[in-house]
């Protein structure tokens, strides 16, 4: 009997060792090994260990996408600016994020229309993607090009980040076709001429511009020229022949195509009218009734020029010898009056 054990849990098997002194079998000494199960005893569990906690990922944020309507915005106009923004992958929240626009210092061509350069965003989850928008416009006179902002992103709890993105600004297109002069009535056989007038009042020139001419009742359609560019605040012309094919009317048009400062072809048009009317039938003078001539006329001709004829060629030559002396006379006196002013001049 064993008195005094005590159970300090763990397994509920008791192990002891029995000795034995002069047994049976002659050996002075021998020990025995027994092993008890003690059912009061619970049996001991181990105790399962806490587990360790996943290192903490928190995502990055990024400015995944923009727009503001369309492939540029137009100087002096509103838009609207939308940012998209992503989370990526991670194992907790972005806490209070906040999204910041900043502007180049020299830069005075864009502003926010109404609103705030800062806005707070909240939590945002893993992979998570939201939008916020802006009211901004341009300023009216800044020459075509482009703006550049700075998003800034920050968060409480994860790294800040800036994403530089860059807005295409165009100026609006004032190219205009200010007048075009046709003759309003012309005759069979005759060629007239059409003048066009053209002005760009915007602030981008307009680059590889050709006029043509198309139209019902043309002798001559399809007429084109080409004219280059044409600069910010330039006036020209451009002028073509036209004639008829039959006797009614001339319906045409002129055509300018080019190129605007978005690199689009554009191009105008105007419409022209003509009225085209037969030529007129003129008699010959000298076909006259041979009753009516007079006998000695055919002496004249057949004996030669008439002396009336000699004089008035006499006439005609010293004439044009006149004018002749009457212009070099003139040249000389402006020469000499030239020379008597750069003397004066010298003095």
């Amino acid at each position: 009997m064993f008195e005094n054990v005590t159970y300090n849990g763990g397994s509920n098997e008791f192990t002891f060792d029995v000795i034995t002194e002069g047994g049976k079998n002659g050996k002075s000494r021998e020990i025995i090994h027994k092993k008890l199960t003690i059912t009061q005893c619970a049996e001991a569990i181990e105790p399962t260990p806490a587990p360790t906690p996943a290192p903490q990922e928190v995502p990055k944020i990024m400015v995944k996408d923009f727009t503001f309507g369309g492939n540029s915005v137009e100087a002096g106009k509103e838009f609207t600016l939308e940012l998209t923004l992503f989370t990526t992958s991670g194992n907790t929240n972005l806490e209070d994020v906040m999204v910041g626009l900043t502007f180049p210092t020299d830069s005075k061509n864009v502003s926010l229309a109404s609103g705030s350069m800062n806005t707070y965003v909240g939590a945002m989850a893993p992979n998570e993607t939201r939008t916020i928008s802006y009211k901004m416009v341009t300023d009216a006179t800044m020459e075509p090009g482009s703006v550049n902002i700075t998003v800034q992103l920050t968060s409480k709890n994860g790294e800040a980040a800036t994403s530089p993105i860059s807005i295409p600004v165009t100026q609006p297109e004032r190219f205009e076709i200010t007048n075009v002069e046709a003759p309003e009535t012309m005759m069979m056989g005759e060629e007239g001429y059409l003048s066009v007038t053209f002005v760009n009042k915007g602030k981008s020139a307009i680059n590889n511009l050709t006029a043509e001419i198309q139209g019902e009742n043309l002798a001559n359609p399809g007429q084109s020229q080409f004219l280059g560019n044409v600069a910010a605040g330039t006036e020209n012309s451009v002028d073509f022949s036209v004639m008829a094919s039959a006797e009614g009317v001339i319906n045409g048009k002129v055509i300018l195509s080019y190129e605007n400062s978005k690199g689009e072809v554009a191009t105008l048009e105007k419409e022209f009218s003509c009225t085209v009317e037969a030529a007129p039938v003129i008699d010959d003078p000298g076909m006259m009734d041979p009753g009516m001539m007079d006998p000695t006329m055919g002496d004249d001709v057949n004996s030669g020029m008439p002396i009336w004829g000699w004089a008035l060629i006499v006439v005609g030559v010293g004439a044009v010898v006149a004018v002749v002396v009457v212009v070099i006379r003139k040249k000389k006196a402006a020469k000499k009056l030239a020379e008597l002013e750069d003397e004066d001049e010298d003095i």
